[in-house]
């Protein structure tokens, strides 16, 4: 079994994962990425297709996101949202909003998705388009 797969079973658990089960195999060992190619701690390589839970789905190791957090790390590396705003949240919510304002048209639809939003999908008893 590699290091880092030794490592593994005896120090982290897994998420969503049943680690009886985890520590029975020889776990796949993921130690870089470039776009939607992954390479695992022997060497070989795997196409990610798990953009969508928790993951990059932009590619790995992208020179404009790679310098973007960067710059983020000079600030701070995370902010939790559970009762904190943070900057680049923040920012982002007002570039969106901005770019659905040019997008969406009558007004009145985009009044509606702020309102759902805002409340909490499907929480606040309003009918109307879905």
């Amino acid at each position: 079994m590699h290091k880092l797969a030794r490592l593994d079973h005896a120090h982290l658990w897994h998420p969503f994962t049943q680690m009886r089960d985890w520590l029975r195999r020889e776990p796949i060992v993921i130690i870089s990425g470039r776009d939607a190619v992954l390479r695992d701690a022997r060497g070989r390589e795997y196409l990610d297709g798990n953009s969508s839970i928790w993951t990059n789905l932009h590619g790995h190791n992208h020179p404009k996101i790679n310098a973007a957090i960067r710059r983020q790390l000079g600030k701070i590396a995370h902010s939790s949202a559970l009762g904190l705003a943070n900057e680049p949240a923040s920012l982002l919510a007002g570039k969106l909003v901005e770019a659905a304002n040019r997008i969406y048209e009558p007004p009145a639809e985009i009044s509606f998705a702020r309102r759902r939003l805002s409340r909490g999908h499907g929480r606040s008893g309003e009918s109307g388009p879905h």
